[in-house]
């Protein structure tokens, strides 16, 4: 998973040169909403590399996507004279984000686990797996299972708030700054009674 992410990481950086940052991350997030599809079904260890490590993979490479690809959208759109604004309030949500997702994900693990009641305690699963049937090991899953569904719909939110707010035909910046600093250039020649021939330009 990490190799993966890493290998992505390489070309994530040139992918705005082929294709629009609001698809760019449409991309990503759809890419993410396929691998936690796949999470909530991998609840036995025979399901490992079918759900599991597939899920894993997607997940990695569509999460890395985003990462490396919402900053450079978000300061592509920003004014430079409050780019430093935006940052802090970009860094500040990526950090709420983390700590609130984490406790609420937890949240729901460990309340759907304590409605159940299994036969063998999950603390002793390692040293009793012959004893353990696929009823079982979905049982066991429920918590964490109900945690992904939760994921799943974040995710969908945010795809949704992707595709909705994100304008794609915004214009660039640069060309935008450019436009002020030909209007200014020609309010400062006519303040000070410049020719005709000056004017023109």
């Amino acid at each position: 998973m990490g190799i993966a992410a890493w290998l992505i990481s390489i070309f994530t950086g040139r992918f705005p040169k082929y294709l629009p940052h609001k698809y760019i991350l449409l991309i990503g997030l759809a890419l993410s909403v396929i691998a936690t599809i796949l999470l909530p079904f991998a609840d036995a260890p025979n399901t490992y590399w079918r759900f599991g490590f597939t899920a894993f993979l997607i997940g990695s490479l569509g999460m890395m996507v985003v990462y490396a690809n919402s900053s450079i959208a978000i300061f592509h759109y920003t004014p430079p004279s409050v780019a430093g604004t935006v940052g802090a309030v970009f860094n500040c949500a990526l950090q709420l984000g983390s700590a609130v997702g984490l406790a609420a994900v937890s949240s729901i693990t460990t309340s759907v686990d304590e409605k159940s009641h299994l036969e063998i305690p999950i603390t002793e699963f390692p040293s009793r797996l012959h004893e353990i049937s696929k009823g079982l090991w979905k049982q066991a899953y429920k918590g964490r299972a109900a945690s992904y569904w939760f994921l799943l719909a974040i995710l969908g939110v945010e795809a949704l708030c992707v595709l909705v707010f994100f304008k794609v035909d915004l214009p660039n910046q640069s060309h935008h700054g450019s436009e002020e600093k030909t209007n200014d250039t020609k309010l400062d020649i006519e303040n000070v009674g410049g020719t005709p021939k000056e004017k023109q330009t």
